[in-house]
């Protein structure tokens, strides 16, 4: 992971090795914003040092705060934690740090899906989102769960689509009724299966 991974996606807590590590000057996220709406730029505002000598270890935090460049009404800060300091040359007291940590973000972490998608998922837009919120907490099976709604609903709305289409070409009435019911079976496979045999000739390609 690079340093502009680290500040556009990391998630919170993990740490990550890198040596002497410094925020990237611009990065690019999903802006909110009602003018923007899209992904866009951002570019560094500020960087705030806080230490904390009193502890042992000392804790060193750093915030790198970022703004929209395209509509300037909107920004994110990340806080972020300098791990595993080492001396530079052994014996020449200068120190360095050769690990991060994502410790907070504001505002907090979201997984954004771009509109576009977003509109084309339609109802199946809130299983698509929660597949990658676990993907991002390394929960591979978790996501697969999700993932596998999204099929199986687009998957029922394409067998609407043929159904019509069907319909168009004049298919029997029963063969219809045979498409309509591959949507209540439910094993995925055979799910396809029976919509894939009842496909008329006529909407099969190259027959």
């Amino acid at each position: 992971m690079n340093p502009r991974e680290f500040i556009e996606s990391a998630p919170l807590y993990t740490r990550i090795g890198l040596v002497g590590f410094s925020p990237p000057d611009s990065i690019t996220r999903m802006c909110t914003n009602a003018k923007c709406r899209r992904e866009t730029t951002w570019s560094q505002d500020t960087q705030v040092r806080i230490d904390i000598t009193e502890t042992h270890p000392d804790i060193r935090f750093r915030i790198a705060a970022y703004s929209c460049v395209l509509c300037s009404q909107n920004c994110v800060a990340i806080i972020y934690e300098l791990l595993s300091w080492t001396e530079s040359f052994k014996g020449s007291n200068q120190w360095r740090y050769t690990a991060v940590r994502k410790i907070g973000q504001v505002p907090e972490q979201a997984i954004d899906v771009p509109s576009e998608l977003n509109d084309r998922l339609g109802s199946a837009a809130g299983h698509y989102k929660k597949a990658l919120i676990c993907r991002e907490q390394n929960y591979g099976i978790g996501a697969m769960a999700y993932l596998r709604r999204v099929v199986d609903e687009k998957t029922d709305e394409l067998i609407d689509v043929m159904v019509e289409l069907s319909r168009t070409y004049n298919v029997d009435d029963g063969d219809v009724a045979r498409s309509l019911g591959a949507k209540s079976e439910i094993r995925y496979d055979s799910k396809l299966q029976v919509a894939v045999d009842l496909i008329p000739d006529a909407l099969r390609p190259g027959v």
